[in-house]
């Protein structure tokens, strides 16, 4: 299966049932409150109609409820256009102004007729339908019952509407969504599609490819790292196929140094059987004088190829700066914290080329001086970059540095002269930094010391 699909289906997934959610509490509350306001509303009517039939029934007081139930109906049908039932005190229907069939629901009827307003909703028909009963006195006795029936269609087709309305802001909503997520997809496909064919090019030593630019930050940092690395592979290669030429070389040097003291022992050797004493002792001076200088040129041989090999290790590397700092600030942690240094840093993760042994012998140096020296209380360590460089920055809040071996310092004297030790290893600092193709820089006033270490980025290899 295709990433690209994965993508879109797990974004539809998310998405359709936090819509169907949505759509459930907005229903819910809508419905809810046009019920609220129908039986508010009713309420009042009501109210309304227990007023008129009480009054009604005491303007007739020879006539029971029974008997006055039919025309008070009739005129609370007419007056509030809706449908009117009365009730017994037995919970008996006494008068119902339309002639339907519904269901004779009482558990509202059974409220009433203990003086309790009461409502309640029938949803089995076409429309729901609101059944609100309350109580008729007589006096302070409960003669029967008074029903509000209202038929909720206008609520219910407001519903319904709500529903095509959601229905079919989802499916435009779902349209959007998928092209949303193969939008997305794409964006995150293509650079991996661009990685794999750059890949494959490796693969093929092609390493002059490129990531493009991307408009994203991560993925912009990805083909940065990956193109720095492609830059590291090929810096490698062209390492381990010099030194191969080299290895053939001294292979083929050493096998024809080694060819002429050999032929001349194996001489000596196939002749001394053939000779007299005297002159048997004179080849054995002779293959002990080759075989000395067999000695001395294996040994030679030897320590030249050593030599090499500490030249090559001496070479520029790519190494990351941020952790080398920190690998530092974990070694000086214990003198920093007895001193009372607070280190802060704000170091991106960044490669760069030099001399990660030389490098660590800096930060050391700088950092035991601001310890010992500088009676510093912060320390900062920011890196940013300038150009084709690296700027590693190492700012403290101490006294400075003695005026006349920072003078001597920037004029390029050879020695430092100072009276209390604060300038000891500038110039090996500095020495270390320009024999990796940096530099090394100081400020310093009474606010502080600030050094500037600088480096050439990974992505400078080619130039070197």
């Amino acid at each position: 299966m295709k990433l690209r699909t994965v993508i879109t289906e797990n974004f539809v997934l998310l998405l359709v049932p936090a819509l169907l959610v949505l759509f459930l509490i907005i229903y819910g509350f809508v419905q809810s409150s046009l019920y609220a306001n129908a039986v508010d509303s009713t309420k009042k009517l009501s109210r309304e109609a227990q007023l008129y039939t009480m009054a009604y029934q005491a303007n007739e007081p020879g006539d029971s409820f029974a008997e006055t139930a039919v025309p008070v109906a009739s005129y609370l049908a007419t007056r509030f256009d809706a449908r009117i039932q009365l009730f017994g005190p037995q919970a008996e229907l006494l008068a119902d102004s339309e002639r339907d069939q519904l269901p004779l629901l009482a558990s509202d009827i059974d409220q009433a007729v203990l003086g309790k307003s009461s409502y309640l909703f029938l949803k089995e028909t076409a429309s729901p339908v609101l059944f609100f009963s309350s109580p008729v006195y007589e006096g302070e006795t409960v003669i029967g019952s008074i029903r509000f029936l209202v038929d909720l269609k206008a609520e219910s087709e407001l519903l319904r509407q709500l529903t095509y309305v959601f229905a079919t802001v989802f499916v435009l909503l779902l349209i959007v969504a998928v092209m949303t997520a193969r939008r997305m997809s794409r964006s995150i496909i293509e650079p991996i599609e661009d990685l794999r064919k750059v890949s494959h090019a490796l693969t093929q030593g092609q390493y002059a490819n490129r990531l493009p630019d991307y408009p994203y930050e991560e993925l912009t940092r990805l083909a940065g790292d990956f193109t720095a690395l492609a830059d590291a592979v090929q810096h490698n290669i062209r390492q381990l196929e010099q030194e191969r030429g080299e290895q053939q070389t001294f292979i083929d040097h050493i096998t024809h140094e080694l060819r002429t003291p050999m032929a001349a022992i194996m001489g000596y050797v196939e002749l001394i059987p053939k000779l007299e004493a005297e002159e048997a002792a004179r080849c054995y001076h002779y293959i002990e004088r080759e075989s000395r200088r067999l000695l001395r040129l294996v040994s030679n041989n030897l320590e030249q190829t050593k030599q090499k090999r500490l030249e090559v290790q001496a070479g520029f590397a790519m190494f990351s700066l941020d952790e080398l700092v920190r690998d530092t600030l974990f070694i000086m942690q214990l003198r920093l914290d007895q001193h009372g240094v607070t280190v802060q840093t704000d170091l991106p993760h960044v490669f760069v080329l030099g001399q990660p042994n030389q490098t660590k012998q800096v930060l050391l140096n700088v950092l035991e001086n601001a310890v010992k020296y500088s009676d510093a209380m912060v320390l900062t360590i920011s890196a940013v970059s300038e150009e084709k460089q690296m700027c590693l920055r190492i700012e403290d809040d101490g006294i400075g540095v003695d005026p006349l071996v920072l003078e001597e310092f920037t004029t390029g004297a050879q020695t430092l002269q100072t009276a209390n030790g604060n300038g000891f290893g500038l110039l090996l600092c500095r020495q270390l930094m320009r024999e990796q193709a940096g530099d090394f820089l100081i400020e310093s006033d009474e606010t502080g010391t600030r050094i500037q270490l600088r480096f050439r980025l990974a992505n400078q290899i080619a130039s070197l």
